[in-house]
């Protein structure tokens, strides 16, 4: 979303309430705000005295807060700008009888045909202009009298409420978070609601009463600020920016002018998209639980359901394997019970690989060129039958947002630029844009690095200019049922297709009934079993189960997540269960040692220690 200027014309009298939240939600979803008032010059502050009610009077020692100006209406340029909004309050005759007010308002009402907001009083500047002549107008009820004689058709609405007729938007008054900002948002060209985070989730958390001394360009602390209120639900994230300033005093700074501000607050990706990757990336890398919880909570408070964030970290099993979303999805229910969220049941839970695969993934299956290169046929049956036809086929989540969580997925476990290469081109292909896809590299920087971001950088530009070049990759459904059938004939020689097709009968032996949070893993334990247990492990029996065990230890001691040690201690029991003593264990942990390094293997060891310590055998 590219930004925009908009003329912001205030007066003396205008309410607190009927500024600061517009003038901070509009900053935040990226427009330029240009204040002024038509009495006064650029660096002028003006008061704005707090809004009360019958239940309520103001203090006459209260402090209100201001609002510092920073445009001069004389010296505004107004083809320029790309809207205009008159929040006045119980103004006087004098603004209104203002002619150069008035010509301004009929040169963004009719010779520009721009979007223009009258607010309060405002209304009756778009009277006195002569613009609402022929349109429906909605403002105070004192006010419907001029309307009406002024030409227009009066709408009666509740206090925030507001209506659009063609290019004029009227609103009765500011309210804690009036309609306008929404229809003003859309008239800009916001885009497609559904893409972007509700307005209405900034505006929870922009209802400071603090003054707003630069309101056209908040301060960068100010700014990831209110990303980061908008991120926790206005939760609990003050001790932690304490806790770094206790460190440094800029360290919290830094968090939320960088982390939040300049990168997060950036309006070339919703909120709620960055929300999902950043979901995608903490569950791949498996090692920052805090930071995991707190953004599956960040999902929930941007506008996705309980089922989408499941899904969602669901999905991460193909490229980060079970253990790093076992404990990702216990966090999920952490926080789902937290909420006390109940989870609805999947519509859809068919076993052993029998799941529909719908035409556009088994397309993304060739673009992806997931079937390419020389594998065993297991390999190929289940990054088809797995991968691609059961977690990429699931419904919850979108195939398109699929995609793009894969893309941080990928992107987190480093070193696969091709792969990286070939999901930018998948969401190219499912309608994500290339700015927003830029956007994506940058937030990732956070995460996973300049040099590993970097490292991708020439190389998604080459797709993206191949995509621009030659247009959309050759995917077509007849090729896909070709290398469909390819893969079916790839297994007719191993033992594996008889197995797989022994899942389903195995799968209805067994009633799922559990319901909620609980369905969680209760679907993840099932594809463990189904896809991976007995035979899949085994398929040949040439590994024996003590040399099996031994492997998967070195395997998990040489990855050093924090999320594969719970997994190590279970192996580690099993490895002595089928008659493998401690110095065997010891030797395949310190064979790890010249490709994991010394921290990784100590710290994994230590898990493996404490768990045969309790378990008698010849060491």
């Amino acid at each position: 979303m590219s930004s925009t200027n908009i003329l912001f014309l205030i007066d003396d009298v205008i309410e607190d309430r009927e500024v600061l939240t517009p003038l901070r939600v509009l900053a935040l979803f990226g427009h330029t705000l240009h204040i002024a008032s038509p009495q006064r010059e650029a660096g002028e502050k003006i008061s704005l005295p707090r809004a009360t009610n019958r239940s309520t009077t103001a203090k006459p020692d209260e402090e209100h807060a201001s609002i510092t100006l920073n445009a001069t209406l004389a010296e505004a340029k107004l083809p320029e700008f790309d809207a205009l909004v008159l929040a006045f309050g119980r103004t006087s005759d004098g603004v209104l009888e203002d002619d150069r007010l008035l010509r301004i308002i009929r040169f963004f009402a009719e010779e520009a045909g721009k979007p223009v907001i009258g607010l309060g009083s405002g209304v009756l500047a778009l009277v006195a202009a002569d613009v609402v002549r022929g349109h429906r107008v909605t403002c105070a009820r004192e006010l419907a009298a001029g309307v009406r004689r002024a030409g227009a058709e009066y709408v009666e609405s509740a206090p925030s409420g507001a209506v659009v007729d063609r290019n004029l938007v009227t609103g009765v008054e500011g309210g804690d978070f009036p309609e306008w900002i929404v229809l003003l948002l859309d008239a800009l060209g916001r885009g497609k609601r559904e893409n972007h985070a509700d307005p209405a989730l900034y505006a929870n958390v922009c209802r400071s009463r603090e003054s707003l001394d630069t309101a056209c360009s908040p301060s960068r602390f100010d700014r990831g600020l209110s990303t980061l209120k908008a991120i926790s639900g206005g939760g609990n994230y003050k001790q932690f920016i304490q806790t770094l300033n206790r460190l440094s005093p800029e360290f919290g700074d830094l968090l939320v002018e960088v982390g939040y501000a300049d990168i997060v607050s950036r309006p070339g990706l919703s909120l709620k998209s960055r929300e999902l990757v950043t979901v995608a990336a903490l569950t791949a890398l498996g090692n920052a639980p805090a930071a995991l919880k707190f953004h599956c909570g960040g999902m929930l408070n941007t506008g996705w359901s309980a089922r989408q964030l499941v899904e969602s970290v669901l999905h991460a099993v193909v490229y980060a394997g079970f253990p790093a979303v076992s404990s990702a999805l216990k966090l999920v229910s952490e926080v789902l019970r937290e909420r006390n969220i109940e989870l609805e049941s999947s519509p859809d839970e068919p076993s052993g690989g029998s799941r529909e695969i719908p035409a556009e993934v088994l397309k993304l299956m060739v673009a992806h060129d997931a079937l390419g290169g020389r594998m065993e046929p297991l390999l190929v049956a289940l990054i088809a039958k797995f991968a691609y036809g059961e977690i990429w086929s699931r419904p919850g989540l979108s195939v398109k947002d699929r995609q793009l969580a894969t893309l941080a997925m990928v992107m987190s476990k480093g070193n696969h630029i091709a792969a990286v290469c070939k999901h930018v081109e998948g969401c190219l292909m499912l309608g994500w844009t290339r700015a927003e896809l830029v956007e994506v590299l940058i937030q990732m920087t956070g995460y996973i690095g300049w040099p590993l971001t970097l490292a991708v950088t020439g190389p998604a530009l080459e797709v993206f200019d191949r995509f621009e070049e030659d247009g959309l990759p050759d995917t077509s459904l007849a090729s896909v049922e070709s290398e469909s059938f390819d893969v079916q004939a790839t297994q007719a020689p191993s033992p594996v297709p008889q197995w797989l097709e022994t899942l389903n009968a195995r799968s209805a032996s067994r009633e799922q009934k559990s319901k909620g949070a609980d369905e969680i893993g209760t679907v993840l334990a099932r594809y463990s079993a189904e896809f991976f247990g007995g035979r899949a492990t085994g398929r040949l029996g040439k590994l024996d189960a003590k040399t099996r065990e031994i492997a998967i230890i070195a395997a998990l001691t040489a990855t050093g997540r924090m999320v594969d040690m719970e997994p190590l201690e279970r192996h580690v029991n099993a490895a002595i269960d089928v008659g493998v003593q401690w110095c065997e264990i010891a030797e395949a942990m310190e064979l790890m040692l010249p490709y994991a390094g010394f921290l990784s293997v100590k710290q994994s060891m230590g898990y493996a220690y404490t768990t045969c310590a309790e378990r008698p055998f010849t060491s």
